[in-house]
């Protein structure tokens, strides 16, 4: 699980680093990530960079639901 909830929008130029970590979970065989989010812009830029990389995330405003759903 990722707290995101304290999260801002980050400049475009930080894309590659966030692109490079996502592909290292992926290639550590991480199945899927919970993301714990508060801010709707925020949450928009990460689901379009997981959208490219086919990052396995899914997006939470409870991080309850989010552990659930981790477990299932």
């Amino acid at each position: 699980m990722v707290d995101a909830s304290e999260m801002v929008i980050h400049p475009q130029d930080m894309k590659s680093v966030h692109e490079e970590a996502q592909q290292m979970f992926i290639k550590a065989g991480v199945k899927k990530v919970a993301e714990v989010m508060k801010n709707i812009f925020t949450e928009t830029q990460l689901n379009g960079l997981a959208k490219v990389t086919k990052f396995p995330k899914k997006s939470f405003s409870d991080k309850n639901e989010a552990e659930i759903w981790l477990e299932e």
